[in-house]
Order: structure tokens, then sequence, then C-alpha cells
């Protein structure tokens, strides 16, 4: 019963902007994508068909910024006037280690020489995500409670809409050549 396993590394990094205004406010976003996955490639019966089981390092994040523009912000349904509230700052992210399973099919072997493809399917299970908001505030008192309590609101509803992503689905192209 010949078999076959391979070990896999790569690395990858990414910038994507965006900016948008809603509620008073203009938002800057940026997702950070970086991370490094290490996994191995097994194929029973030296076949083309494997199987892929690794861990990805998560160093990826979400990076917020909001200014008013338009009289201040809305926050859970409450405004806060620019005065009071100058500016609100949030950071999201995942696990820094994040297992990784999958399967494939492969053409020729890449120990024959020429070119060699595979194509592979997979899920990264990335868990919840983590979510800080914060705010830069001259209120004081009860003010400066409601303020937090209504950050607190919108940090639980930008961590559920993360948390569709605990399961991210990850497809693959290789093109080598063999010499």
């Amino acid at each position: 019963m010949p078999e076959s396993l391979s070990i896999e590394a790569s690395i990858q990094e990414s910038n994507l902007y965006h900016s948008y205004d809603s509620g008073g406010g203009h938002t800057d976003g940026t997702v950070q994508l970086r991370s490094a996955m290490m996994r191995a490639n097994y194929a029973p019966f030296l076949g083309r068909f494997f199987l892929s089981a690794g861990v990805l390092y998560n160093d990826s994040r979400i990076n917020l910024q909001a200014t008013a523009t338009a009289g201040g912000y809305v926050l859970n349904g409450h405004t806060y006037s620019a005065q009071d509230v100058s500016s609100l700052d949030g950071q999201a992210r995942y696990a820094r280690w994040d297992p990784y399973l999958g399967v494939g099919w492969q053409g020729n072997a890449p120990v024959v020489r020429g070119w060699h493809w595979q194509v592979d399917v997979g899920a990264l299970y990335q868990g919840g995500a983590m979510v800080h908001l914060q705010g830069v505030t001259t209120l004081g008192g009860a003010q400066q409670t409601a303020l937090r309590t209504d950050l607190d609101a919108q940090r639980q509803d930008l961590t559920g809409a993360l948390n569709q992503l605990r399961w991210y689905p990850v497809l693959g192209l290789v093109l080598q050549r063999s010499f």
C-alpha cells in the first residue's frame, strides 16, 4: 500500500482599504491579512487525491477609525456630538493559531520533471472574533457611562457579525515547475 506525504509552507500578506459615511460620521477601515501556513498533504496509494491538515499563524486584523462629519455619531440608537466624542477607534482579530483541514487533487507527481499543478479546497477554523472599541471623549459621569454602554452594544453587534466567519473557506491553486 504505497503512500505519499508532502509538507507545504506558505506566507500571505495583503491590505484592503475601505471608507464610508454613515450615521453622521466618516469611517476608514483597513483589513490587514497576514498569515503563515504549514500543512501536510497525505496522498494514499500514491494517487492524485490527497488530504491536508495543518495550522495557520493568523496575524490578520481589521482596524477602524471613525470621525464625526455632520454633527456627531449614532451609537446603539443614541447620538453623540463631535464636541463630546472626537473620534472612535476599533480593532478586530481572531485567534493566532488556527487549524486547517482540506482535500485536493493533483496532476502528475511533483517528483517528475516538468510542470505540476494541484487544487485544494478546505476550511480554516479561526474561532470567535475579539473586538475592541474605544472613543475619545470629554464626557464625564453618567454620560460617559452611557457612552461606554453604547460602545459595548456596538462591539457586541460587530462581534456577532464577525463570528459568522468562524469557519473560513480556503481555495488553493498551485502551479510549479520541477527540474
